[in-house]
């Protein structure tokens, strides 16, 4: 074979024939009455010629016979010649190909090879087919009439021929990731109204990022999953870069080196300067929130009396954080306020604390006055006229109740949830609700919500038709794919943030939205008229918490969370609307029509909720099964008596007479003074302090309140 000239290998190509049998070798390797077919001869009257010409392939060495199938195929001369051939057509035939705009700003000749290559690279096409592929995109792009070409152009084309040659797999890896025009228009603009260029980077971030996720860095079922609306990962957007939320311990006091029992007052400042600095610097690393939890119990530590220069230096740090936080794409700052110390952090009495100084408890309960004051009068200088959704205010009662205080600081700055005083002394809670044990993390300056999930429970009805097991089945398959998404979020985190990430296992949180619907729809009864569906509704979230405790591992903890993202509950609701219509959909919620239309985000719809009493009752029984977080939301209504101090403490005290009830948030009005930055409850047409009409009104959704 390898003796043969030069001449008798171009005559082995010189015919029409036997170019035609090459090219569709090509393709695939095909048997002799297929290859004959190919090039549409017929045995009964093309045999001796095609005979004839196949021999003089096989003589040449330009075709061979695979032994292992048989077949005819190419051999890697004529693979080489018919590159050649391909590479003169190019060169010599008047139909001109016209040249490549690539991304790097330069123009060439197309070049086949780079797409062969393109296709064995990135997306792992077996050679033969890379040149199937690339031959028909060659042809394509033949009868384009255009003045030259560009990469994504190419790129698309040769989806299409992937997708026509029955190729979706390598389509799916060859997807770009990137933004279409238009999009890119309609954000330009949007940045122009609100003229602020890093409004234009986020977008554009945030679009590439989510696109590599559900493409790449999620398995394709979860993905699919997410973008059906059978779950919702929260924040996909920085899904593979940030942390849910942050939450700052005591123990930051010993990573400054101070020391919980050597500490001084005259140090204060340059902790809480410190304290600054670190909170700035991971303010990068999380979308959601960060907490200062039991913020006025860290800064007794330092002090033997609370005094006014105490209250200056927390109102400078808490100013300093809203300054960098009030960029919409600043996480939120919650600010954690008890009027009793959890026996965990009280330290014996420092030595630098000398005679005549107050005890450790009444110092904390005096700065919490003074914390409180400062984070008001910062919300004053910094936010004043912007939506309320950067601060949150967490506060906790002491052991002894003092329920009169907190209603009271509601009423004056209403911009707080309530912690019970049973869960302060052992859980940190994040500004959404969610908790993590302090005794885990007793140790940690700081401690992590990594990522929060949700999984659309009236979507399970409606699919399992009534039958509960059915339910319970998918329900499960659901918590394995948010269990699968959880591990790939922790992954990336340990590969983006090395030196920034604890030393820690992960901690991730799971709600459901629309449970109460979708109980509804299973039962056709709802859990505050029936026993059945109430029985139905606890036996639902035990085996939930059962199911999320068998995926989590020692390295990945996942919890379960009475409370999902209004932005979840929104858009659970719109994807089942679109997949079983309105009507079908509008049997199990409350509202009656499409713009409205959202599931539950808690335990029991507000405007189900027949009595403050029944929803506690409720609420109460499902708590035994909820360790990530049991946040109450009370409505209060928007007449002004409903919404006095008396009705604020009533609620508090029906809310923590029994256990059961984490925290509590009032869903009400509240208006917002631009001029001075004053809060008042209810609707207020001008404020009354400095008088100026120029207000806004906010109402509450979960955690914060916006417009």
């Amino acid at each position: 074979m390898e003796s043969n000239t030069l001449n008798e290998i171009l005559a082995a190509l010189s015919s029409p024939i036997r170019l035609k049998m090459v090219r569709a070798l090509q393709k695939k390797d095909l048997s002799y009455s297929d290859l004959m077919k190919d090039i549409d001869l017929t045995r009964e009257r093309d045999a001796g010629s095609f005979s004839y010409h196949l021999k003089k392939l096989l003589r040449t060495g330009i075709v061979r016979v695979n032994q292992e199938t048989k077949l005819y195929e190419l051999s890697p001369r004529g693979t080489s010649l018919l590159s050649l051939i391909e590479e003169m057509e190019g060169r010599i035939l008047t139909t001109v190909i016209p040249v490549v705009r690539r991304s790097e700003y330069v123009m060439e000749p197309f070049d086949k090879t780079k797409i062969i290559s393109a296709l064995i690279r990135e997306a792992n096409v077996p050679p033969k087919v890379a040149h199937e592929v690339a031959n028909v995109v060659k042809e394509k792009i033949r009868e384009l009439k255009v003045e030259y070409l560009t990469a994504p152009l190419i790129r698309e084309i040769i989806n299409a021929v992937l997708i026509d040659s029955g190729y979706e797999k390598y389509r799916h890896k060859l997807t770009r990731v990137g933004l279409p025009l238009y999009d890119v228009s309609m954000i330009m603009k949007e940045t122009a109204r609100r003229k602020n260029p890093d409004f234009l980077v986020q977008s554009a971030t945030s679009a590439v990022l989510r696109e590599y996720s559900l493409l790449s860095a999620l398995p394709r079922r979860v993905a699919d999953a997410h973008l059906s609306g059978e779950i919702d990962l929260q924040d996909l957007d920085f899904w593979l870069l940030k942390k849910h939320s942050s939450i700052y311990t005591h123990a930051v006091v010993e990573t400054y080196n101070a020391g919980i029992h050597h500490v001084e007052e005259d140090r204060l400042s340059e902790f809480l300067d410190y304290l600054f600095v670190q909170m700035e610097q991971r303010s990068s690393t999380v979308i959601r929130d960060q907490v200062l939890s039991h913020f006025n119990v860290l800064l007794s530590l330092f002090v033997a009396r609370p005094s006014k220069g105490m209250e200056r230096a927390a109102r400078r740090l808490l100013r300093l954080l809203l300054l960098t936080q009030i960029s919409e794409n600043m996480p939120a700052l919650s600010v954690g306020l008890s009027l009793a110390a959890p026996s965990l952090l009280v330290p014996e009495e420092p030595d630098s604390l000398r005679e005549g100084s107050s005890s450790f408890s009444d110092r904390a309960q005096e700065t919490h006055d003074l914390v409180f004051s400062a984070a008001k009068d910062a919300y004053k200088e910094v936010l004043r006229g912007v939506p309320p959704g950067k601060l949150l205010l967490l506060l906790c009662p002491s052991a002894h109740g003092r329920l009169e205080e907190q209603a009271e600081m509601l009423v004056g700055f209403p911009l707080a949830n309530v912690v019970s005083r049973n869960l302060c002394d052992r859980f940190l809670f994040s500004g959404e609700g969610l908790s993590l044990p302090l005794q885990e993390v007793a140790l940690s300056p700081t401690t992590d919500v990594d990522g929060v999930a949700h999984i659309n429970m009236p979507r399970i009805a409606f699919e399992s038709k009534g039958n509960e097991e059915k339910f319970l089945e998918l329900l499960q398959e659901n918590m394995k794919l948010i269990s699968v998404a959880f591990a790939s979020k922790a992954k990336y985190l340990k590969r983006f943030h090395s030196q920034t990430v604890d030393k820690q296992r992960s901690n991730f949180v799971v709600a459901p939205a629309g449970l109460f619907e979708a109980v509804k729809q299973l039962t056709q009864s709802s859990p505050l008229e029936s026993h059945d569906a109430r029985s139905l509704m606890m036996r639902i979230c035990r085996l939930t918490s059962e199911y999320i405790h068998k995926v989590s591992t020692s390295d990945l903890k996942i919890r379960l969370s009475s409370n999902s993202a209004w932005s979840a509950a929104e858009r659970f609701v719109k994807a089942d609307i679109s997949k079983y219509g309105f009507g079908s959909v509008s049997k199990i919620i409350y509202q009656r029509d499409r713009e409205s239309a959202i599931y539950s985000c808690c335990m029991v719809p507000l405007e189900e909720a027949p009595g403050l009493e029944q929803q506690l009752e409720l609420e109460r029984e499902m708590h035994p099964h909820i360790d990530g977080g049991h946040y109450t939301l009370i409505h209060l209504g928007e007449a002004s008596d409903e919404l006095g101090e008396d009705r604020l403490l009533h609620c508090l005290q029906e809310a923590f007479s029994q256990p059961g009830i984490d925290a509590v948030g009032f869903v009400h009005p509240l208006t917002v003074c631009r001029n001075c930055g004053e809060i008042s409850l209810g609707f207020q047409s001008k404020c009354d302090p400095c008088g100026s009409k120029d207000v806004s009104v906010y109402r509450r959704r979960g955690a914060y309140l916006y417009s």
